[in-house]
């Protein structure tokens, strides 16, 4: 009698929409308050993790930019990576484009190798090119020739002030 009166009466299905609503709240609410810190824990691992992954060359990079004794050693550094970020956004567009013309092909399942390698090399030339954008883009917010200067610093000073060396 009830059950047929909720689900056949405008005011029946309003108050089971009202308690609907009262209950995903209160599950949306319990769920923050009981998930939320976990989250954002492993948030913030995930996203540290990723900037020292993206990061990381990059400032090996110019470390080891920084000890050569080249002449035109920055030129030459920035035009090595502007060409592996070129090879890296053509090898992805051609892997896109067989991606693409794999698609049309009519077959009776979509999970093939003729479409599934194709896409996964376009994703690794557009991570291996955004790779080396950052390795690029990282000396205009990181000056790691200031840094260095200062952990030499540091060690002579240590060094003059050790007795034992």
């Amino acid at each position: 009698m009830i059950e047929d009166w909720l689900k056949n009466t405008i005011p029946g299905i309003i108050l089971l929409g009202a308690i609907g609503s009262i209950l995903a709240a209160g599950i949306l609410w319990l769920g923050g308050r009981l998930l939320l810190p976990l989250l954002r824990g492993y948030l913030g691992l995930l996203l540290k993790s990723v900037i020292r992954h993206f990061v990381s060359p990059a400032v090996k990079q110019l470390v080891l930019l920084h000890f050569y004794t080249a002449e035109n050693k920055i030129q030459l550094f920035y035009t090595l990576q502007i060409m592996k970020t070129i090879l890296a956004l053509f090898i992805s567009s051609c892997s896109f484009m067989m991606f693409l013309f794999s698609l049309s092909v009519a077959d009776a399942t979509l999970f093939r190798p003729s479409v599934i390698v194709p896409l996964i090399i376009s994703f690794l030339g557009l991570w291996y090119s955004l790779r080396t954008v950052v390795i690029v883009m990282v000396p205009l917010h990181f000056d790691v020739e200031g840094q260095i200067e200062k952990v030499k610093a540091e060690i002579l000073s240590n060094r003059e002030s050790d007795p034992k060396s």
